[in-house]
């Protein structure tokens, strides 16, 4: 009787080791990295949805592919301020978060042409901020606050009987009209004040939905944005 009690408790410490063993291997599991990014192509400061599609895995790790990272969210909206082709990359734990696993998607961000830079724009805000990466999109939300001033962007076909020239003619209160040249290079609005021989260079982070915004890199340590709508 009692050696047959011993190998009773024997058996059932056995299979509670091994009940234990199974649990905790199932738990511990490898995960496998997968996510969604809809839409793939996009213009500048156009909203990137990106969704986790990823199993065993709590704890996650977004690389949007221009150097900037967000964490432990398995949604992320983003949007890009510079053209061109990024590789996002999302990084995966499981519970243990010793095992990892990594999935990558390619997103497009084709840069404005001329085409989406002509017609009347009006200027309505300017926002300092410290970076375009951490600041809130405020184009919507102040639509209504437009000042009177106007910025028409024009073909000068006939000037220097050049075809790719363009005239900036802006119209400040309904008063003073100037007559500016501009051009587009990849992400870069250039305003050429011909009059006094200045040039001044603005990124666009934004030509969106009828919206566009203009940075001007400052070396205060902060950047100025100007917001426009059409």
């Amino acid at each position: 009787m009692t050696c047959t009690r011993i190998s009773n408790r024997l058996n059932i410490h056995f299979c509670i080791l091994v009940l234990v063993f199974l649990v905790s291997a199932c738990g511990n599991k490898k995960p496998l990295a997968d996510f969604t990014v809809s839409p793939t192509k996009v213009k500048l400061g156009q909203e990137v949805i990106f969704k986790d599609n990823s199993t065993n895995a709590n704890r996650y790790l977004w690389n949007f592919g221009d150097g900037i990272e967000r964490n432990d969210q398995r949604e992320q909206k983003y949007a890009y301020s510079v053209p061109g082709t990024y590789t996002a990359v999302l990084t995966v734990w499981n519970k243990k978060e010793k095992k990892e696993s990594s999935a990558t998607k390619s997103i497009t961000v084709e840069p404005p042409t001329k085409d989406d830079v002509i017609g009347v724009w009006y200027y309505y805000f300017v926002q300092d901020v410290k970076q375009w990466e951490t600041f809130t999109d405020k184009s919507t939300a102040i639509n209504e606050a437009r000042t009177n001033q106007v910025y028409a962007f024009d073909r000068m076909d006939y000037y220097a009987g050049d075809p790719d020239t363009f005239s900036l003619n802006i119209n400040n209160y309904g008063t003073n009209i100037l007559y500016w040249l501009w051009e587009l290079n990849g992400g870069d609005l250039i305003f050429k004040d011909t009059l006094n021989d200045k040039e001044y260079k603005y990124n666009i982070v934004k030509m969106y939905n009828d919206e566009m915004i203009l940075r001007d890199k400052k070396k205060e340590g902060f950047d100025r944005l100007f917001y426009f709508k059409r």
